[in-house]
């Protein structure tokens, strides 16, 4: 996951290089081209190894006859993320404030937009569906924080609803897979996630590295 975020840093590095081709070389702008491209898998590659652990933590526990609160597991990954989110958010505004001190101008985007979108980050509205629509999300720095945390909110009350109705796990899992996938394909409106490919993807990838978990078992060492 590590790596994957440094593929992310990769591709924003790299897309001036790739979108101002009249201000480069050639050679410069194929490189530009081949890094951007290479990383374009660090986001799915990063949701899908989450995915991969969640399903991984939940099996080992199982293994042992271990019940850990589903609530308590939801509460302990908010721990953890909610900490480099309001660190990645304070950093955003900072630098706003800054771009608005140097340039004289509350710039949108880097300010105004920096404040607001800090909140609903904070209270993961950024691009979770409810306030992209209207449009008032300029930019969404940590919006797959918000996207990782919802993804794990649904898988725990799947395993939920799954433990009460007595219902086989994996079943469940390859049925919401499958209609996250007709959702993504077919560009439907999802409560709780935006009309873009971040968020709905996200989810497709995390619960694909779900249904991976499974065939663990199945490869041979």
């Amino acid at each position: 996951r590590g790596i994957a975020c440094l593929m992310v840093v990769m591709i924003h590095t790299t897309t001036w290089y790739v979108t101002n081709a009249h201000s480069i070389s050639s050679v410069n702008w194929d490189i530009a081209n081949i890094l951007n491209s290479a990383s374009r898998v660090s986001v799915p590659l990063f949701f899908m190894i989450s995915g991969f652990l969640v399903e991984w933590q939940q099996q080992q526990e199982e293994r042992v006859g271990k019940q850990t609160s589903l609530p308590g597991k939801l509460w302990h990954k908010c721990l953890r993320i909610y900490p480099m989110a309001m660190i990645a958010c304070v950093v955003y505004v900072g630098l706003g404030i800054l771009d608005w001190l140097i340039t004289d101008k509350w710039n949108w985007i880097m300010g105004g937009g920096g404040i607001w979108t800090f909140f609903c980050s904070m209270t993961l509205n950024s691009n979770m569906g409810i306030w992209s629509s209207s449009r008032t999300i300029a930019n969404a720095p940590t919006w797959y924080l918000s996207t990782l945390i919802f993804s794990c909110a649904v898988y725990y009350l799947l395993v939920y609803l799954c433990r009460r109705l007595k219902v086989q796990r994996l079943l469940m899992e390859m049925i919401l897979f499958l209609f996250l996938c007709a959702i993504r394909t077919q560009g439907a409106v999802m409560p709780f996630l935006a009309d873009s490919w971040d968020q709905r993807g996200g989810m497709v990838s995390f619960f694909m590295g779900i249904l991976l978990c499974h065939l663990v078992p199945y490869i041979s060492s």
